[in-house]
């Protein structure tokens, strides 16, 4: 089987590419603009241009990323399939974090390969698996009550089987953050059309009501949060795949890595970073330097 993880970038950072791995630049239509990370340089943005692909081409909704933040790659991912190669399992990562996929004791310096990002060690990880996601955490469920009250109205007839999970979540509060995924191509698809036919109305809703509504407690006085859509589509992709598990559908959570810090609470690889260079560390001893911008 043929696998492409989407990694999501909004700026410039160290580099993570190989056969499976797919680097794309999430909010290129709107990179110039400032955002809550501040306005990225044009030297920084032609640096993502040709070290990657954009969401911006083809059928898309890069224009919308402030809102729907890594939903733009899924997005792009799902209408321009092709454009991937038609992978038969497809999943979607983030620069900062991403699964251990590998129970290796060792250590490279191909970070991907180590971590388990290639085609033969997925081709093995998905034959009895139709979904890996990132171990649940429990929350509070407060917020998304409120969400779906005022915004969402998740319903019993209409997402009968996003409304048991969201019933389930309500009693025990575990979620699967962050929208990572790794997903079979069907199920892929489906997933799709089943949080974008409510989040693009929701979108256009917010946009020509100027709802006043936030990622806070007081919803009705607070003005609408920038990546709100994506916060409510964690909550939508986590209802998702719990509901897979209700249809008989394999489920598999993995941990996550986190190379800026730390792996079960252990500093195997992190690293430190200034405006322009960094220095990678494998168990506090730095391994090399490297530089942001090509000289």
């Amino acid at each position: 089987m043929k696998s492409k993880i989407l990694i999501c970038y909004h700026k410039k950072d160290l580099l993570l590419k190989n056969e499976v791995l797919t680097p794309i630049h999430v909010g290129r239509s709107v990179a110039q603009l400032k955002s809550k990370d501040g306005k990225i340089s044009i030297k920084e943005l032609n640096w993502l241009k040709t070290q990657m692909i954009g969401d911006d081409t083809y059928d898309n909704i890069s224009n919308l990323n402030r809102d729907f933040s890594e939903l733009t790659a899924i997005y792009w991912a799902w209408k321009n399939y092709e454009k991937l190669g038609n992978p038969d399992i497809i999943g979607l990562t983030h620069y900062r974090r991403f699964f251990n996929l590998s129970n290796n004791n060792y250590f490279t310096f191909d970070i991907a390969k180590w971590a388990g990002y290639t085609n033969e060690n997925l081709s093995n990880l998905m034959k009895d698996t139709d979904i890996i996601c990132l171990n649940a955490e429990k929350i509070d469920s407060n917020r998304f009550d409120n969400f779906n009250n005022d915004l969402i109205h998740l319903s019993k007839t209409n997402h009968y089987d996003l409304y048991q999970s969201y019933n389930e979540f309500k009693k025990d509060g575990k979620l699967h953050f962050k929208n990572m995924f790794i997903m079979k191509k069907a199920i892929f698809f489906d997933y799709c059309e089943t949080i974008f036919n409510i989040l693009l109305p929701l979108s256009k809703q917010i946009q020509s009501s100027n709802v006043s509504n936030s990622n806070a407690d007081n919803l009705s006085k607070k003005k609408l949060a920038c990546r709100i859509l994506g916060y409510i589509a964690e909550y939508l992709t986590s209802f998702y795949i719990e509901a897979q598990k209700r249809n008989d559908k394999i489920v598999k959570e993995y941990p996550i890595i986190r190379p800026d810090i730390t792996i079960k609470n252990y500093p195997i690889i992190y690293r430190s970073r200034t405006a322009h260079n960094g220095n990678l560390y494998l168990c506090g001893k730095k391994i090399f330097h490297y530089s942001y911008y090509k000289k």
